[in-house]
């Protein structure tokens, strides 16, 4: 948590959305030009007005079709992390996702996921050609389709995409899917060492 902004009011935090002070990137040693750097501090805005800002819905409600990719995508996410499943948020993550922009795509299907809402179908997904974007795919495919869940997963620890292994391995381990776990075996020896590290955690300290 970058300190100013953990103890920053709602009023104070209000302004630092709207227009990001060069102060915050110094402070927490990061570059304004960063867009990863930007992500990272809306993030930590939102999160600070959601714990002190009554009316932090509201207002973050009003940015879920902002022209600034990353402070949308940040609304997004925590309006749908706290349920906030209202037609206005649905509609803005429909949106989002039909968005060319990856990373505007990867929130609306985090969202999708983290209020339940399942709009898409697997034909949705032939044209995804990012890993990361592929990876989440697979999970939403997970929760919105359960009964066919462990095919998706089988087939995600064979899947040529780290990611998606990566993924695999972690729901397999949150959902305490024990008869999966003989399949976990072969990623021990990952070629790539987050899958191997996932897969190792789970088989060995989570499903043991």
């Amino acid at each position: 948590m970058i300190a100013e902004i953990d103890e920053a009011n709602a009023t104070q935090l209000r302004q630092w959305w709207v227009k990001i002070p060069k102060t915050l990137y110094k402070s927490a040693g990061l570059k304004p030009e960063d867009e990863e750097a930007q992500r990272l501090i809306y993030d930590e805005i939102a999160g600070g007005l959601s714990n002190v800002d009554d009316g932090w819905v509201d207002f973050l409600t009003g940015f879920i079709d902002a022209n600034d990719v990353n402070r949308r995508c940040s609304a997004l996410f925590f309006l749908t992390n706290a349920g906030m499943d209202t037609d206005a948020v649905k509609a803005a993550l429909d949106k989002a996702y039909k968005s060319k922009n990856l990373y505007l795509k990867g929130t609306a299907l985090q969202g999708y996921i983290q209020i339940n809402y399942f709009p898409l179908i697997e034909s949705d997904f032939d044209t995804v050609n990012d890993e990361w974007l592929s990876a989440w795919g697979m999970k939403y495919m997970c929760k919105a389709y359960p009964r066919q869940k462990i095919e998706i997963l089988e087939d995600a620890l064979k899947s040529k995409n780290p990611l998606e292994r990566s993924f695999a391995c972690d729901i397999i381990g949150s959902e305490l899917i024990e008869h999966l776990k003989p399949q976990l075996k072969p990623l021990l020896k990952d070629k790539n060492e987050h899958v191997a590290e996932a897969a190792a955690y789970i088989y060995h300290e989570i499903l043991d």
